[in-house]
C-alpha cells in the first residue's frame, strides 16, 4: 500500500511517458555529495518513487541512486500473480541525510540557462526573473503537516513581498541618483549617496542571495503543498507582472523626476532618510531570514523525525500484509468449501425437480383418468336414460355413488398435490409422501376399473336381458364363467352359494338337480324345503311394479320363487358387487379377490 503521507522523489515520472537515459551527476554535484558523506550520521533513510513507467529493473535504480549514496535496500513493488511491477518503489539509504542532499543538488543546466539539460521526464526548468534557473524541485520523503506547510508558505510571501518592495525602491533610488543634477557644490553629498547606494544595492544582494536560499529550502516544502503552492507561484507570478507595470509607472515618474532634477536638493534630504528606512527594513529582514532560517532547520529535524516513524509504519505494514495474506488463503480455501456445498445443494435441487416433475406427471395422469371417468359415468347415464327408464333410481344411487368416489379421488388428489407440495419443503418425508401417493394411484385405478368393468357388463346385460328373454337363451361364455368363478372360491366363502343359486335360475334347474347341488335340502320337493340365500347386507330395489311383482315374489309361493328370473339374479348379483367395490369399510383382501373374481367372470363373457 502507498502510505498517506510519503509525497514522491526523484525524477517526476508519468505514465506512458518515454523517459530514456537515466542522467548522471555531474563533478559538482559528486563533490558535494561526497563532503555530505563525511558529516552524515549512520542512520539510514528511506524515500518513495512513484510514478514508474514500464521497463524499469532494480538494478537500474539501484545503480542510479548508488550515486547519491550507498543504498541498503531496495524495494520495486510487484503484482504477485502477474509478476508485473506497479510503478512505485521504496529506496533505504545508508544515511539519512542522503535523500534530502541527493534531492536538493542542482543540475548542471543552471550554468547554461539557454540550452537546459532535460530533466529524466522529459521537462526543462523555467527560468526565473533575475536569469537564473529554477532549481529543481525535490520532494523529501516525508510531508510536514498542514500547520507548518501553511507557516512555510506565509512567512514565504511575506519575505517575497518585502523583497520585492525593497528591489522596487533601490532601483527607484537609482534612477532618481542617475537622473538628478551633478553641481560641484554637492560632489561630497552624491559621494555619500553613492556610497550608501553601493552599500544599499549590496544588502539587496546579500538579500537576494537569502532570498534565493530560502527560495531553494522553501521548494523543498512545495512537493508537499500540491496544487495550493501551483496557485501560490500563479499569484507570484502575478505579483511579477504587477511590479513590472509598477516598474514602468516609476520610469514614467522618474521622466517627470528628469524635468524637474534643479529642485532636487530638497528631496535629497528625504531620500535620505528613505535610504535610512532601508537599511532598517534590510536589518529587520535579514534578521527574518534568521529566523525563517532556523524554523526551516527545526522542520528537517521534525521531517526526520517523521521518516523514522515512516519506517516503522512500513514495517507495521509489510506485517500486516502477511497477515492479510493468511487471512486470504483461508478465506479461499473456505470459498472452495463452499463452492462443493453449493454444488451439492445444486443435485439436491436437481433432484427435487425430477421428483417433482414426475408428481406433475401423475397428477396430470390422475386428472385425465378422473375426466375420462366422468365422460364414461355421463355416456353411462345418458345410455341408461334412453334405454332404461325404469332403473332410473338404482341408476341414479349408482351414479351418487360413483359421485362419491369421484369426490374421494379428487379428494386424494388434492391430498396427493398438497402432500407434493409439503414435500417440497420436507426433504426428509418425501418417501412415505410418495409410495402413500402410488398406493392412492393404485387404489384409485381399481376402482376406476371395477366401476367401468361394473357398469359396462351391467349395461351389457341389462341390453341383452332387455332384447331376449331369460328362460329361453342360455349363454355358455357366461356359465362357463360362473362355473370357473364358482371353483376358484375358498368353500367358506357365501359368493360360492350365490353363484350357484345365479346359475341354477339361469339354467331351470330342477328340484333334483338343487339337491344334487346342495341348494336344496335332499327328500324334499316343497318349496318351503329349498336352501335361502344368505342375508344380504344390501337391499334390493325394483325399479318398477311389474319386476317387484314379477320376480320378488315372497319364496314360499312354490314353484315361482325357485324359478326366478335370471334378469332379477345377474341385476342384483351385479348391484352387490358394486356395493362391495363402493364401501369403504369392506376388507381389503375381500375387496381385491371379489373385484379379480368378477373380472375375470366378465372377460370370459
Amino acid at each position: 500500500m502507498r502510505p498517506a503521507t510519503a509525497p514522491r522523489i526523484g525524477s517526476d515520472f508519468k505514465t506512458g511517458q518515454d523517459v530514456g537515459k537515466i542522467p548522471k551527476l555531474s563533478k559538482k554535484e559528486k563533490k558535494a555529495l561526497a563532503a555530505s558523506k563525511n558529516a552524515a550520521k549512520d542512520e539510514p533513510g528511506v524515500i518513495y518513487v512513484g510514478r514508474l513507467p514500464h521497463g524499469f529493473y532494480e538494478h537500474e535504480l539501484r545503480s542510479y541512486f548508488n550515486q547519491f549514496g550507498p543504498v541498503t535496500k531496495l524495494r520495486l513493488s510487484r503484482n504477485k500473480h502477474t509478476g508485473k511491477s506497479k510503478h512505485y518503489a521504496f529506496i533505504e539509504f545508508k544515511s539519512e541525510k542522503t535523500p534530502f542532499e541527493a534531492t536538493s543538488q542542482p543540475e548542471e543546466a543552471a550554468e547554461q540557462p539557454d540550452e537546459a539539460t532535460p530533466k529524466v521526464n522529459g521537462h526543462n526548468d523555467a527560468q526565473d526573473g533575475n536569469g537564473h534557473a529554477n532549481p529543481p524541485i525535490a520532494k523529501p520523503a516525508v510531508a510536514a503537516a498542514d500547520t507548518t506547510n501553511v507557516q512555510s508558505t506565509a512567512a514565504f510571501d511575506a519575505l517575497a513581498r518585502e523583497r520585492d518592495a525593497l528591489k522596487a525602491e533601490v532601483e527607484q533610488l537609482r534612477k532618481q541618483l542617475e537622473a538628478a543634477p551633478k553641481p560641484e557644490a554637492n560632489d561630497q553629498d552624491t559621494a555619500q549617496l553613492r556610497t550608501e547606494l553601493e552599500a544599499a544595492t549590496s544588502a539587496k544582494e546579500h538579500a537576494e542571495e537569502q532570498y534565493e536560499g530560502l527560495l531553494e529550502r522553501v521548494n523543498h516544502l512545495k512537493s508537499t503543498l500540491g496544487e495550493r503552492l501551483k496557485r501560490d507561484r500563479a499569484e507570484l507570478e502575478e505579483a511579477k507582472e504587477r511590479i513590472e507595470d509598477l516598474e514602468a509607472q516609476i520610469e514614467s515618474q522618474n521622466a517627470e523626476l528628469q524635468n524637474g532634477a534643479k529642485s532636487s536638493e530638497g528631496e535629497l534630504a528625504k531620500l535620505r532618510e528613505e535610504l535610512q528606512d532601508a537599511t532598517r527594513e534590510v536589518t529587520s529582514l535579514r534578521s527574518r531570514s534568521n529566523l525563517s532560517q532556523q524554523n526551516w532547520v527545526k522542520e528537517r529535524d521534525e521531517m526526520a523525525k517523521l521518516v523514522s516513524n515512516l519506517k516503522q509504519e512500513v514495517e507495521t505494514t509489510t506485517n500486516a500484509m502477511g497477515e492479510w495474506e493468511v487471512i486470504a488463503m483461508e478465506e479461499r480455501s473456505v470459498k472452495e468449501s463452499l463452492v462443493d456445498k453449493t454444488a451439492e445443494l445444486e443435485e439436491q435441487v436437481a433432484t427435487l425437480r425430477e421428483n417433482y416433475q414426475e408428481a406433475a406427471a401423475d397428477r396430470d395422469k390422475q386428472s385425465q383418468a378422473i375426466d375420462s371417468l366422468q365422460k364414461a359415468l355421463s355416456d353411462i347415464q345418458e345410455a341408461r336414460k334412453r334405454e332404461l327408464r325404469e332403473m332410473v333410481e338404482t341408476s341414479e344411487e349408482q351414479l351418487q355413488a360413483l359421485k362419491k368416489l369421484v369426490q374421494e379421488a379428487d379428494a386424494r388428489a388434492v391430498e396427493a398435490e398438497t402432500a407434493r407440495e409439503s414435500a417440497t419443503k420436507e426433504l426428509e418425508r418425501t418417501a412415505p409422501f410418495e409410495k402413500e401417493v402410488k398406493e392412492k394411484n393404485l387404489l384409485i385405478g381399481k376402482l376406476r376399473h371395477e366401476a367401468i368393468v361394473l357398469n359396462d357388463h351391467l349395461t351389457k346385460a341389462l341390453r341383452y336381458l332387455k332384447k331376449t328373454k331369460p328362460e329361453d337363451n342360455v349363454d355358455r361364455q357366461v356359465v362357463t364363467n360362473h362355473l370357473l368363478h364358482f371353483l376358484t372360491l375358498d368353500r367358506s366363502d357365501p359368493k360360492r352359494f350365490q353363484i350357484l343359486q345365479v346359475m341354477a335360475g339361469y339354467l331351470n334347474w330342477t328340484d333334483e338337480q338343487r339337491e344334487q347341488a346342495g341348494l336344496a335340502r335332499p327328500g324334499t320337493t316343497s318349496g318351503s324345503s329349498l336352501l335361502r340365500l344368505p342375508a344380504s347386507p344390501f337391499h334390493r330395489t325394483p325399479s318398477t311394479p311389474s319386476l317387484s311383482a314379477e320376480f320378488f315374489t315372497d319364496t314360499t309361493s312354490g314353484t315361482a320363487a325357485n324359478k326366478e328370473s335370471l334378469a332379477d339374479l345377474w341385476t342384483g348379483f351385479l348391484e352387490r358387487q358394486a356395493q362391495e367395490a363402493l364401501s369403504p369399510d369392506a376388507d381389503g383382501s375381500e375387496r381385491k379377490g371379489s373385484v379379480s373374481s368378477a373380472a375375470r367372470s366378465e372377460r370370459g363373457s
